[in-house]
């Protein structure tokens, strides 16, 4: 009898919560039935987010059970869902925040972009002179742009200025990293020539130092460039030997 009397409970537990949420799915019905201001949301959209139905009606205000887009669902008012106020289940605040962050600082988020490729992305065309090498970025900024900003900012970082590594035998973070001007790359020898290459910039000796590049062809191609009267860039000096 014992059994019998658990499986008749569990079987009423059952039929008990399908009819629960069949009527709660009602619920809007028999609102609409008692309230004629009541405004039927179900399946419209508004912003990222889908009405699916009456959850609850307490205290005089409506809420509705509603799907994002990412697949969440939220319980919403109805003015929260007219008004606009709401217009995700929260997941969107982060993204369009991120993109605020990168409008307003989009030079620093070139560098930051580019810095990433050539340490981590083999198609960059710059990844045979750092990854492929070795040379990583840290992981407190490949995974957060906002903790870069936030040390560039706190470390004088401008428009004007290009990231640094001070031992070019080590990867960019922040105890290796520095922003510098372009008279800082000089060091007082009036003689050097400096070269950018993706928003870093070093005298041609350092150059062939990270790139393990012959500084005897790099003043070759430059002397050849200005017999030509070819702009001598990065590209051009540095153009890989062909085999």
């Amino acid at each position: 009898m014992d059994r019998l009397a658990t499986e008749h409970h569990n079987a009423l537990m059952v039929s008990t919560t399908i009819f629960l949420r069949h009527s709660t799915r009602k619920a809007g019905v028999i609102i609409m039935q008692r309230n004629p201001n009541f405004k039927d949301l179900s399946n419209k959209t508004f912003g990222y987010l889908t009405p699916l139905y009456v959850e609850k009606n307490k205290n005089k205000h409506i809420y509705w059970l509603c799907k994002c887009v990412c697949g969440n669902c939220r319980l919403l008012q109805t003015y929260q869902l007219t008004s606009g106020k709401v217009t995700s289940c929260g997941c969107m605040n982060e993204k369009t925040k991120k993109s605020a962050i990168i409008a307003q600082n989009k030079r620093l988020y070139t560098v930051y972009s580019s810095m990433i490729a050539r340490c981590h992305n083999p198609k960059s065309i710059s990844y045979k002179y750092y990854g492929a090498k070795g040379i990583t970025v840290c992981d407190e900024w490949k995974t957060n742009f906002e903790t870069f900003l936030k040390w560039s900012l706190q470390n004088g970082y401008n428009d004007s200025l290009s990231i640094d590594r001070i031992d070019n035998s080590k990867g960019y973070c922040p105890s290796n990293c520095r922003w510098i001007t372009l008279s800082q790359q000089f060091q007082n020898k009036t003689n050097n020539v400096l070269y950018t290459h993706n928003d870093e910039t070093h005298t041609m000796s350092d150059w062939c130092r990270i790139l393990g590049f012959s500084i005897d062809l790099a003043k070759s191609r430059r002397k050849q460039a200005k017999k030509y009267n070819i702009e001598p860039t990065f590209e051009y000096v540095f153009a890989p030997k062909k085999r």
